[in-house]
């Protein structure tokens, strides 16, 4: 239908933030019948399978927030350092770029459902209190993008794969009860 609105399924930002094998890739888009695409944006973190990071070439790191492996994962997880959080800010801002390049008119953050900014805002997967990136990927985006092409998708209390945070955490229940 013209005017409509899509949202991509996921899009790793670089090839560092993948993990999972037989994941497409995003071809050209075409603005058929006066339409809008938004590209949603993720990094796995430690949801990416491990030995899918070691075949690549070089090897890639398999990280997280902090070094607390997912649930039936045998691996555990580098913690980031902040010189590498900084990294991922920077390989936010070139994907929302290469994803307005390729035709988006937009960008859906992905903050949930245990994926690795998400792994930053969960009590099961972060122990640490340093700085932690999210804000500076979202206004990283803004910059480029816009606020008004920008949408952030969170799911604060989902408990899919693995992620748990405690009831009326203070990140969120400002938001929620104000």
């Amino acid at each position: 239908t013209p005017g409509t609105l899509l949202i991509s399924e996921v899009i790793y930002i670089t090839k560092k933030a993948a993990g999972h094998s037989n994941v497409p890739g995003i071809t050209d888009v075409v603005h058929t019948n006066n339409s809008f695409i938004s590209a949603q944006l993720w990094a796995l973190g430690r949801i990416a399978t491990p030995e899918v990071l070691t075949f690549q070439i070089p090897p890639l790191e398999y990280a997280s927030a902090s070094p607390k492996p997912v649930t039936n994962c045998n691996a555990t997880p580098g913690a980031l350092t902040i010189s590498k959080i900084k990294e991922y800010v920077q390989d936010y801002a070139q994907a929302v770029k290469n994803s307005i390049k390729a035709g988006f008119n937009g960008i859906e953050i992905n903050i949930a459902n245990g994926y690795l900014i998400d792994q930053f805002l969960q009590d099961v997967s972060n122990e640490r209190m340093d700085e932690n990136g999210v804000l500076e990927i979202v206004d990283a985006i803004v910059k480029v993008v816009g606020e008004d092409h920008t949408v952030i998708y969170l799911s604060p209390w989902n408990t899919f794969q693995g992620a748990y945070l405690l009831p009326f955490h203070p990140i969120f229940h400002f938001r929620t009860h104000p």
